[in-house]
C-alpha cells in the first residue's frame, strides 16, 4: 500500500474525524486494516453515495473509490494491488460477513447524533 499522508482533502479530512471518534485508547488504524475497512467503507458510501466499495483478495482489504481515488481509514492511497475489484459478494468476496453484528444496523446508528453531523460537514 502507498500513501500519500502529505494529502489533505474533504474526503481525508472526514477518515481523520471517523478515526476522532474512537477514544484515544483505541488504535483506530489497526481496527480500520484488521477486519473493520468494510465498515469503514460502508460509512464513506453513506456519506459519498458515488463512492464504490473495492475488494483485494491478495491483501484481504476493502477500500472506498471516491471521485477516481482510494480511501481507507489510513487515508488516501495512489497505490493499490492489482487485483483491487469492485466487491462482488457473488464472486465469494467475504468482507460483508466479516462482523456479521454489524449487517443489519444502519450506518447511522453506529455513530452518535454529534458525530454523524460533525462528519456531514465535511463531506
Amino acid at each position: 500500500m502507498s500513501m500519500a499522508g502529505c494529502v489533505e482533502n474533504h474526503i481525508t479530512s472526514l477518515i481523520r474525524k471517523i478515526r476522532d471518534i474512537f477514544p484515544p485508547q483505541v488504535d483506530s488504524v489497526w481496527i480500520g486494516q484488521n477486519g473493520k475497512c468494510y465498515q469503514v467503507a460502508l460509512v464513506l458510501k453513506h456519506i459519498f453515495p458515488q463512492a464504490q466499495i473495492c475488494y483485494s483478495r491478495i491483501q484481504g482489504h476493502v477500500y472506498t473509490l471516491i471521485d477516481g481515488n482510494y480511501y481507507d481509514i489510513e487515508g488516501i492511497h495512489f497505490k493499490v494491488p492489482e487485483d483491487i475489484c469492485p466487491l462482488d459478494h457473488r464472486e465469494g468476496h467475504k468482507p460483508h460477513r466479516w462482523h456479521k453484528d454489524f449487517s443489519s444496523i444502519p450506518v447511522d446508528s453506529w455513530l452518535s447524533k454529534d458525530a454523524i453531523q460533525e462528519i456531514k460537514e465535511y463531506a
